[in-house]
């Protein structure tokens, strides 16, 4: 197992490897797949299909994030862009006893959050067109345990969106020794250097995640009801598949065959 798991980590990172996805290999809209056991995960009990699905890249992604930021419950995490990844990064964080400010310019993405059961929830939203990051000090203090006597801001943040403004918008608002890292993003983002060299930053990036965090993230899902915003696309002989690539639609596209 460990032979395999270490073969695995090597293999993720790997530049000439080829995924069987939308725009990958053949194959992905198959009705069966034959694929060699060790790299499955079983769906639990509880959990649908179509909430599976998500998981096996957005979930993964944002559950592997989490685990390398390496926080304490208690501890502030701030998620920017509250799509498919991060909507997913609050729940689970959440889930995980983390204290949670959400931020996107997206009105639908804070109302799919407010329907969440209530411990799911962010504890904070922003919208950073009107919630600038000098006037949140004392929001950001409040969501502290009683006691807490350090640096104002968050501790980590995550950024799940390539909007230009969004790694300006969390550094601004993280505090001196945090950590900020990258699941999406613009590809050539403008920031300055000294925001990290004087709040002495760390910079992470996360690709997915192993098959034990795949397993870990659906078993989560299924035991604290952790859901993705999705609609259901039958096939059609692919025409509905192009409606999902158009971006036009809300959520997290599912195809039924």
């Amino acid at each position: 197992m460990l032979l395999f798991i270490g073969v695995y980590r090597i293999l993720r990172y790997c530049p000439k490897a080829s995924m069987l996805r939308l725009k990958g290999e053949n194959g992905v809209f198959a009705e069966y797949v034959l694929v060699d056991k060790d790299w499955t995960v079983r769906i639990p009990d509880g959990l649908s299909y179509e909430q599976a699905s998500p998981l096996t890249c957005a979930g993964v992604t944002i559950y592997s994030a989490i685990q390398k930021l390496e926080l304490s419950p208690g501890n502030v995490l701030l998620i920017c862009g509250l799509g498919g990844l991060g909507s997913l990064g609050v729940q689970i964080a959440k889930a995980q006893g983390l204290r949670v400010i959400g931020a996107d310019v997206n009105q639908s993405a804070h109302d799919f959050l407010l329907t969440l059961p209530e411990r799911l929830r962010p504890d904070l939203l922003l919208n950073p067109k009107y919630d600038k990051a000098q006037d949140l000090s004392l929001e950001i203090g409040a969501l502290r345990d009683a006691g807490y006597d350090s640096f104002d801001g968050v501790d980590a943040a995550i950024i799940c969106t390539d909007s230009p403004s969004a790694i300006s918008y969390a550094i601004s608002l993280l505090r001196p020794h945090s950590k900020l890292l990258l699941t999406a993003g613009p590809m050539d983002p403008n920031f300055s250097l000294l925001d990290f060299l004087f709040k002495d930053m760390t910079v992470l990036g996360a690709l997915n995640g192993t098959r034990n965090q795949l397993k870990e993230t659906m078993e989560l899902c299924a035991e604290e009801g952790i859901k993705s915003n999705i609609f259901i696309e039958r096939w059609d002989e692919g025409r509905r598949v192009e409606r999902i690539m158009s971006g036009h639609a809300r959520g997290k596209g599912v195809v039924k065959m």
